[in-house]
């Protein structure tokens, strides 16, 4: 039997002897996208910068994984300046409890 309500578990448990045992599963994701055009009458430059950092089951952090790109484009003369920044961040975890 699985539950994942532990207010159940906690009154299941004072009226009988469980064997088991609960098991968590986290993961955490952070990414932040820096996006910036910097415009003038030569070029415009656009780039994306993200890192992906997660925890294993065993506690061990992985290497953070980082992509960058870049792209330049010839503009005709234009005067502006743009900067997009994104940060976002998810937390999920997985709690089962499991006796017999």
């Amino acid at each position: 039997m699985m539950i994942t309500d532990l207010n159940f578990f906690d009154q299941v448990s004072q009226q009988q002897n469980i064997v088991g045992g609960a098991f968590t599963s986290t993961t955490a994701n952070a990414t932040a996208k820096f996006n910036f055009a910097n415009a003038n009458s030569e070029a415009i430059a656009v780039g994306e910068y993200t890192v992906t950092q997660s925890k294993t089951k065993t506690g061990a952090y992985s290497k953070p994984k980082t992509s960058v790109t870049y792209g330049v484009a010839q503009a005709v003369a234009v005067s502006a300046t743009k900067t997009n920044i994104s940060i976002s961040q998810s937390l999920d975890t997985d709690l089962s409890i499991v006796w017999y």
